[in-house]
């Protein structure tokens, strides 16, 4: 790939429109536990291929004119693992120690000098897996990006270890080419079509939809979660008998919420997607390292006082309305020289379903993710949301963190919200064993061009017949 600047995309815009005092501190950080022998030195050949094989990891940022940019150089980056042996140490110390290597490793990043991913190779003692630290700016990486460098740890160790010449899996479309993609003109005219739906999500709703300005240094943390069971209901069950995916289910249950909360028959939600779908460009992005990210606005009608199933549905049909995915939005923010809104999206909630982000692993494999993926934030950096809510499958538990500042919240009134969501989705839960068939809705079958009352219709036919 040959040297030279790569555009800004939407989410990259989105983050430097923050004005982060500490821009160089917003981190994801991976522990990786080494489950079978594999020499340090082969991790470090290893962690060199991968710098060399993707683009986004080399991928240097500088300040000019008032705009931040960004460009991929010619060469790769210094890159030396640190090495780190806790041998000897018991397991508090280990973890002190560990969270000291991290911080180390936080101070390494630099977006100017083009140093964005760093690691520390660690020992631990025949009583523990060693383990690999890995810290990467969020600029670079999402989660997604995790797994295909967590694949691609595994072949590189296997094709060393076997003397075989480093061969890593062909990207079909690079970062840059994505981010050109953005900016094609079939692509910019797409979005331009969907402008007024989108300044109708921004409309705000009556319940206050602001972001009460805070620091980081403020965040706190109330997590929830549901039962196995009941995981596996939202993930199985349901989607057959409400014909919604469990994303559709969450964000519904969490409409329901803060309808509820705040005694408003309309809320806007802020929707964090994965960003990598949406585009009707031939672009294949399933190998490509980067921060793919779409964040959009969207605002729900619901009646609070009408029956859950006639809700989920009509909450089901407006989620569905959103236009590809919501990738359009950013595009019409951030790159079609018209944004929607003087800056944004900036609101009260930011909602984000990440599903199993991490896999486990076969009894083959040389790595597991010791512990769920973290975004490490400087102290003074802005939270854009009042509440930022993260949802995910972990050991077979639906988890929901809810980030908030305690500065304008308390651990109760969040708690409060937090347990209220939980009982909405019991509800919904218990109200599909009550269902005796599919809770059909017009968007379930989009070739046939009938809406709601149509497809109704046709259903009472069906049944007579």
């Amino acid at each position: 790939m040959l040297p030279g600047p790569v555009s800004l995309t939407p989410i990259q815009h989105w983050f430097f429109e923050q004005h982060n005092p500490q821009p160089d501190y917003w981190n994801h950080v991976v522990v990786l536990a080494i489950r079978h022998g594999v020499s340090a030195d082969h991790l470090v050949q290893a962690l060199q291929a991968l710098l060399e094989h993707h683009q986004a990891l080399r991928l240097r940022f500088g300040h000019a004119d008032g705009e931040w940019l960004q460009e991929l150089p010619a060469g790769l980056p210094a890159f030396t693992p640190l090495r780190i042996d806790l041998q000897g140490l018991d397991a508090n110390l280990q973890e002190q120690r560990m969270a000291q290597v991290e911080r180390q490793l936080h101070a390494q990043i630099s977006l100017s000098d083009g140093t964005l991913f760093a690691a520390a190779v660690i020992a631990r003692g025949p009583l523990r897996r060693d383990a690999l630290m890995l810290v990467a700016h969020h600029l670079v990486v999402d989660a997604v990006s995790w797994l295909i460098i967590a694949d691609d740890l595994e072949l590189a160790c296997r094709q060393l270890e076997q003397a075989q010449a480093l061969r890593l899996p062909h990207t079909p479309t690079s970062f840059r080419d994505w981010s050109d993609a953005l900016r094609q003109q079939s692509i910019r005219e797409e979005a331009e079509a969907q402008r007024s739906y989108w300044i109708k999500q921004l409309t705000p709703p009556p319940a206050p939809s602001a972001a009460a300005v805070s620091q980081h240094a403020s965040a706190e943390l109330v997590s929830v979660a549901l039962t196995s069971a009941e995981t596996a209901q939202l993930l199985d069950d349901l989607p057959r008998r409400y014909r919604m995916q469990p994303h559709e289910i969450l964000t519904a249950a969490l409409a329901l919420t803060l309808a509820s909360h705040f005694s408003s028959s309309r809320v806007r939600i802020d929707i964090e997607r994965h960003g990598r779908s949406g585009l009707s460009s031939a672009a294949d992005v399933s190998r490509t390292v980067g921060w793919f990210t779409a964040i959009h606005p969207l605002c729900m009608e619901l009646e609070i006082t009408a029956p859950l199933a006639e809700t989920l549905r009509t909450l089901k049909e407006q989620l569905r309305a959103v236009p590809a995915e919501g990738i359009g939005y950013g595009i019409l923010q951030y790159l079609s020289g018209r944004p929607l809104v003087e800056s944004g999206p900036w609101g009260g909630v930011l909602f984000n379903y990440l599903g199993q982000s991490q896999r486990g692993a076969g009894e083959d494999a040389r790595f597991e993710f010791e512990r769920p993926l973290a975004l490490a934030r400087a102290p003074a950096a802005p939270r854009c949301y009042n509440w930022e809510i993260n949802a995910r499958i972990e050991n077979a538990l639906l988890v929901i963190d809810w980030g908030y500042s305690s500065t304008h919240d308390s651990s109760a009134t969040v708690g409060k919200v937090a347990a209220l969501l939980l009982e909405n989705l019991r509800a919904i839960i218990a109200a599909a064993q009550g269902i005796e068939s599919r809770a059909d809705s017009a968007s379930d079958f989009p070739l046939a061009g009938l809406n709601q009352d149509g497809l109704d219709k046709l259903s009472a036919l069906l049944k007579k017949s």
